[in-house]
């Protein structure tokens, strides 16, 4: 099954009911370890920007995310599907590392300490930001295949 992302692209892959059950414990671990993380990202960076601690954190872990899940991706586009890892790494991991809700609960913030405007401003910010981060990252898993690594398409013809 899969859906379409936008006219003139590709599918997305969408998992089938049943798939989906089989891999729910791979999320809800790897949901606990990017939660995990993201609080530990947050504990270190409390004291970074002169209070606006909480701002740094979010930002880094969703640039950091969304650059990891672009590499991810990328690199399951070389390797085939892997259901598994990409329901622990990119669904639980970076699902639960990387924080929308945060994102948003601090744009309110913004625009209570500031304006709409600034809040909009940041919000733009930083979804340009990570779907940048996003593209970097499947780039990077792209040319690293059209190196001649391990991970090239040839590799994965031969296990077809």
């Amino acid at each position: 099954m899969s859906a379409p992302l936008a006219p003139g692209t590709g599918p997305i892959p969408v998992p089938a009911a049943a798939g989906a059950l089989r891999e729910t414990p791979w999320v809800a671990f790897g949901g606990a370890l990017g939660a995990a993380s993201r609080s530990g990202v947050a504990s270190l960076l409390a004291g970074v920007g002169g209070g606006g601690g909480g701002l740094v954190a979010t930002q880094a872990v969703n640039l950091a995310g969304a650059f990891a899940l672009g590499l991810l991706l990328g690199t399951l586009e070389a390797i085939g599907p892997r259901p598994r890892l990409r329901a622990f790494l990119g669904i639980g991991v970076l699902g639960s590392f990387t924080t929308y809700s945060t994102l948003v609960a601090e744009a309110r913030a913004i625009a209570e300490a500031t304006s709409p405007g600034v809040a909009l401003a940041f919000l733009l910010a930083s979804v340009a930001l990570g779907l940048a981060a996003f593209v970097a990252g499947g780039t990077l898993a792209r040319r690293g295949r059209l190196g001649g690594g391990a991970s090239s398409a040839g590799g994965r013809e031969r296990r077809s």
